[in-house]
């Protein structure tokens, strides 16, 4: 099967899995959902994309403040797996005890905890990366089914948003720029998956603006579907010259928020510039923090007003 059944669980903020609590059936791809509640108004859902050797339910624990906001501002939170499983000897899930870390793709066939090449602005292939695209199909189809077969109450809330941390924002970048397609030929839209499984990506096109936290540039140097590398490659190597970087026919146009710690050592905020150069108009909100999607009133107020510009209301 080309992809496996997920475990999904409805959640609010009171039932927030732990870190300690494992996923059954051998660490199967998990989602899990923080619902808007009845009575409020209903805007949208947010696809949330953990990083490197995270996974959907610490996602979940590392923003449960932000969530609590979102769904009562009227966005449901999906919080997704990335597919990719990572080895227990990935030095990251090591140093945390974590199990069940996930990546959305790695960076080496023959050892996937390689990721000395994740940020040094050389190009690399991206191993995965097509099962991740397929995987975010997946989330969304089902989720359109589930509404058409529901109460027409229910339906209705066709847009999306990204909120997407780190790799998870490496990834959300790719995303972006299938998202942000004009093309109108279905073949730019179909990716082959190992299984010689073809997947249209049209239905990332519901997908209408992204937040990105701590995030630098995807390097991925192979054609998606009928996009070619130079819609993301802007220049060859982290010294990019500043009218390279300013070359927008070579950004992608989805409307961006990036989200940058100023005191970010994994992430440096140099490197998250970078992304915001990648996007046409792109926002940019700091925060004093590091490595992290800040939770603070004030923070949390500029993710919602920027998504409330870009998403569609509808009542339930």
């Amino acid at each position: 099967m080309r992809v496996q059944k997920d475990s999904i669980m409805e959640m609010t903020s009171d039932n927030i899995p732990n870190n300690n609590e494992k996923d059954v059936v051998d660490f199967l791809p998990q989602v899990i959902i923080s619902p808007v509640k009845e009575g409020i108004t209903k805007k949208g859902k947010i696809l949330m994309i953990h990083g490197w050797a995270q996974n959907a339910q610490i996602m979940c624990n590392k923003t449960k403040g932000l969530t609590r906001k979102l769904t009562k501002a009227g966005y449901e939170c999906i919080f997704i797996d990335g597919p990719t499983l990572l080895p227990e000897s990935n030095e990251k899930t090591l140093e945390s005890g974590r199990e069940n870390g996930r990546g959305w793709f790695t960076f080496s066939k023959t050892n996937p905890s390689d990721t000395s090449k994740a940020q040094t602005g050389e190009s690399v292939t991206y191993i995965g990366l097509e099962e991740s695209m397929a995987r975010l199909v997946d989330i969304i189809n089902e989720h359109e089914e589930e509404e058409k077969s529901g109460d027409e109450s229910e339906s209705g809330c066709n847009s999306y948003a990204l909120l997407a941390f780190s790799q998870g924002a490496v990834f959300s970048h790719l995303v972006s720029i299938i998202a942000a397609s004009s093309s109108s030929t279905s073949s730019s839209k179909i990716i082959e998956l190992n299984d010689s499984t073809a997947i249209s990506l049209s239905p990332l096109q519901k997908i209408k603006c992204g937040i990105f936290a701590s995030g630098f540039p995807a390097r991925h140097n192979v054609k998606i579907a009928d996009h070619d590398p130079s819609e993301w490659l802007v220049g060859g190597s982290s010294d990019e010259s500043d009218s390279k970087k300013n070359d927008f026919s070579s950004c992608c146009t989805l409307p961006s928020l990036h989200v940058i710690g100023m005191n970010d050592t994994s992430v440096t905020p140099d490197k998250s510039y970078k992304l915001v150069d990648r996007f046409v108009d792109a926002e940019v909100l700091t925060h004093e923090k590091g490595h992290l999607i800040p939770s603070t009133s004030a923070h949390c107020k500029s993710m919602i007003d920027f998504l409330d510009k870009y998403i569609s209301t509808y009542t339930l």
